[in-house]
């Protein structure tokens, strides 16, 4: 559970109401004041800090991630590290109470692991570097031109994290935010800040919102995070995607309360939880409590439902690992080393589910529990086998779980490290180039200007080809998909050969070579069903593992 409660909540417009509203963000202090104003109506009481840990426990969730201070620097602590923040946090200003300290009690008690969100960017800290953000980062006006002092607020940062490290107990983890504030990321010093963490507490997990991934000093790292929806980095490594419960003005939702905001229903949450596990990622849920702790109702409803189904599904879920690619699903190695695959069915009038016999070869299935065996047809022209899911009794509105008996072998994918090439690319656009439809990132695709074309990865070294994975391109201004029919090709000692060939690709298509293939490229020739020009999401090669 992520929990944004702060001076923001309020307000109820939202944890940015201070950058985003004129009231606060005229260019005046006086705005500013009327902002800190709200602090003696934020009212943190340790019974409702009580209620959101046990709401976060029944609903299944494993820790919380507390915002201990967000963009606006108002501190949940105690802090005592400098003038400012001594003055500016929730001990000394409004409730007079320790909110980090009454949820590092409360999660100890109930058996829950506490990581701690801290804000690299603080809007009102008077050393805070403003003058240095770039242009149209969010900022107040009244500081707009702030030299600050870089030395001073990075000392600020480390003796506020040695604070939040050394009092509260075992901290499971610190979690970054505004990271993006500056375009210099340098300007951080993030490996100073993550080895004052690690002397700390040497056990604390440490992630990076926005970016981290693709900065050199993300290899210091031990989680990655994706937000809204964005599975972020590769299986292997551990991490976790989070988005927010509370529907408000902002398109994905607000993360602060909201007066008269919504509440995401279960079976969005469903859809976030599966395919974050899916990827192999936790979920982190975000709640946005009012300013005295409640939340609203609809809440309450759907985390129950969500609870539930967690406590019954537990297996499924907890311990798992990132299941069979293209298929929502988890993977659980048993200590006697047999494979189990787990299949989630979000769709309420599926009949029945189709693995692909390249990706997991299924001896049995059954609903989780045992309660009911599956009947199993295989397709070897389509080279699936299908699970028939008509005895398998379903709960309104939440996913039905399967337990498979599989082989399932490991893939690696050789196309990460291949270049690419194309023969046409929509107008010259690198956005759409053939490197989109390599990258392993299903939002990306490669398109072409033709109606017929020819898209090559050629391997850092000659690989061993097994298995192809296509993921085809659909407008949906349009009836179908674009591809009539294609070929594939490897180089195989220079020279081309066929290796499969088909009519439709569509969503997503498998093709297993019947052995494998050691070449030094690979290339697909696509042919337009009409004039539509072909576009696909993915073009990758997979060797098999163990």
């Amino acid at each position: 559970m992520f929990v944004h409660w702060g001076l923001y909540s309020p307000v109820a417009k939202g944890e940015w109401a201070l950058s985003n509203l004129p009231q606060f963000n005229d260019g005046q202090q006086a705005g500013i004041d009327a902002y800190k104003a709200y602090a003696s109506q934020f009212d943190p009481d340790p019974a409702a800090i009580r209620r959101l840990v046990a709401l976060a426990k029944d609903t299944g969730m494993q820790y919380i991630v507390l915002v201990t201070r967000h963009h606006d620097g108002f501190s949940l602590w105690n802090t005592k590290a400098d003038a400012y923040s001594s003055a500016f946090n929730s001990q000394k200003r409004g409730p007079h109470v320790d909110v980090v300290r009454h949820f590092a009690q409360e999660c100890e008690k109930q058996g829950i692991k506490l990581v701690l969100y801290y804000s690299l960017l603080d809007w009102t800290h008077p050393d805070y570097p403003v003058a240095s953000s770039p242009p149209g980062q969010p900022h107040l006006r009244v500081y707009e031109n702030q030299a600050g002092n870089w030395d001073r607020y990075r000392t600020f940062m480390k003796t506020q994290l040695r604070e939040l490290l050394t009092r509260y107990g075992q901290i499971a983890g610190i979690w970054f935010d505004g990271y993006w504030a500056q375009n210099d990321k340098s300007l951080w010093q993030l490996r100073d800040l993550y080895a004052a963490i690690r002397q700390a507490q040497p056990g604390t997990l440490i992630g990076n919102n926005h970016g981290i991934g693709m900065s050199s000093e993300g290899v210091d790292d031990d989680f990655t995070i994706g937000e809204r929806g964005g599975a972020a980095g590769d299986a292997d490594k551990a991490g976790e995607t989070v988005d927010t419960s509370q529907t408000g003005s902002a398109p994905g939702g607000t993360w602060g309360y909201v007066e008269g905001a919504g509440i995401r229903p279960r079976e969005w949450i469903f859809e976030q939880l599966i395919g974050s596990i899916s990827a192999g990622k936790n979920f982190v849920l975000n709640v946005g409590p009012r300013a005295d702790g409640s939340w609203q109702d609809a809440l309450s409803t759907e985390f129950s439902g969500v609870g539930a189904w967690m406590r019954r599904n537990a297996e499924a879920v907890y311990g798992t690992r990132a299941g069979v690619m293209g298929l929502e699903s988890t993977l659980r190695i048993g200590p006697d080393g047999k494979t189990w695959l787990y299949l989630f069915v979000r769709d309420a009038a599926a009949t029945r589910i189709s693995v692909p016999t390249a990706l997991a070869g299924v001896r049995s299935a059954s609903t989780l529990g045992g309660a009911v065996a599956l009947p199993l047809r295989r397709d070897d022209a389509a080279g699936t086998t299908e699970i028939d899911l008509s005895s398998a009794g379903r709960a309104p509105r939440e996913p039905l779980v399967l337990k498979v008996d599989a082989t399932v072998p490991v893939l690696v994918n050789l196309s990460r490290q291949a270049t690419a090439s194309a023969t046409s690319t929509w107008s010259r656009d690198p956005g759409y180039g053939p490197d989109m439809a390599i990258d392993d990132n299903p939002a990306t695709r490669w398109a072409s200007e033709a109606s017929s074309a020819t898209l090559t990865q050629l391997f850092a070294a000659p690989a061993s080809v097994q298995l192809v994975q296509l993921a085809e391109y659909l407008d949906p201004r349009e009836p179908d998909y674009r591809t009539g029919r294609f070929t594939v090709e490897a180089n195989v000692d220079g020279q081309w050969q066929v290796v499969a060939s088909g009519r439709d690709i569509g969503q997503n298509r498998f093709l297993s070579l019947p052995h494998p293939v050691v070449a030094s490229a690979l290339r697909i020739n696509v042919v337009s069903r009409d004039q539509r020009p072909p576009s696909l999401y993915s073009f990758a090669a997979y060797a098999k593992g163990g």
